[in-house]
């Protein structure tokens, strides 16, 4: 990069003389005079307009160009992002209300009862609902709100899979996982989405004597419960929960050395605590061991310097 210097005037300058500046770049060349006397006259300054934002209320700038305005707008389209991914837009209809369900919850055709395991198929709700957590796995939290009839608003609280038992009323039975189920507390009966269900394409709806039936996987599965519901009907199916094997059956008869062992040489009262929580008996009291008092034990404390000089060699 090369400066660049602007060229020297080897003439004179016409007011001051000197050499080197041309008389319009001249340092002595006077200030314009004005009709006050010859005083010099200062440019008054023009007060602008002050601006002031109708957002905050603050000056010197306006609506469009607010920090505070444009945070919380900010704020406010982040939420409504994090809200839409945890939670659908839509509400859900459901196909009848509290009280309505309730009367006919009792009421029986061929007798034919409504359990707590029995699916009601609703072509308007756009996930399967479940007032219990038996047979869901896979939790994760998902807040969404349920409109039922009679416009009361309720909501789910995680959202998972359901892994169940299909039981018809030939005999046939078969294993089936809802996938995108709601767990919804204050629901009252159980809602298999139709409309999910098809999403699938190795699903195929159809009917059979009056009857809904999907077919998947080679296996028919019909809708064999039939309720009344004013001048029509309901149709549900049995899907019994398949509860996972979690339960853990108590340990016994373990010497306390093997757990003290096991659980890092920790003190009594831990060892305990922590045999109690996981139902692990016992065999004896314990007993002091050498190997865990040598482990904890520490070296006494030397002094750097001392006040008593060996008086041989060698001595201590």
């Amino acid at each position: 990069m090369i400066a660049t210097y602007p060229t020297q005037v080897k003439s004179n300058c016409n007011l001051c003389g000197k050499r080197g500046h041309k008389s319009v770049d001249c340092w002595d060349q006077p200030r314009p005079k004005n009709k006050n006397n010859g005083k010099d006259k200062a440019i008054p300054m023009v007060d602008k307009p002050k601006q002031v934002c109708n957002f905050c209320h603050k000056t010197n700038h306006i609506e469009a160009n607010c920090f505070k305005k444009k945070a919380i707008d900010k704020r406010k389209a982040e939420d409504n992002q994090s809200n839409s991914a945890d939670s659908d837009k839509a509400a859900m209809i459901l196909i009848a209300s509290c009280n309505y369900c309730k009367a006919f919850l009792t009421s029986s055709q061929d007798n034919v009862e409504m359990t707590e395991n029995t699916f009601i198929g609703d072509s308007g709700a756009t996930c399967h609902m479940r007032y219990s957590t038996n047979g869901m796995f896979d939790l994760v939290p998902c807040k969404t709100e349920v409109t039922v009839g009679n416009n009361e608003k309720i909501f789910s609280v995680p959202k998972g899979k359901y892994r169940g038992t299909v039981i018809q009323k030939n005999g046939r039975s078969f294993e089936i996982i809802l996938l995108d189920v709601l767990y919804v507390p204050k629901l009252w009966l159980n809602l298999f989405s139709l409309t999910k269900a098809i999403t699938n394409p190795y699903v195929e709806l159809s009917s059979h004597d009056g009857l809904i039936q999907l077919t998947l996987s080679e296996q028919e599965m019909t809708f064999d419960k039939v309720f009344p519901n004013g001048s029509g009907r309901l149709l549900g199916v049995d899907i019994l929960p398949i509860m996972a094997e979690t339960s853990c059956t108590a340990i016994s008869n373990i010497p306390y050395d093997q757990v003290h062992e096991q659980l890092g040489h920790p003190h009594e009262l831990v060892v305990k605590a922590t045999a109690k929580s996981f139902g692990i008996t016992r065999k004896r009291t314990p007993t002091p061991r050498i190997s865990c008092a040598i482990g904890k034990s520490k070296r006494k404390k030397i002094n750097k310097f001392s006040n008593t000089q060996a008086k041989t060699k060698g001595e201590r």
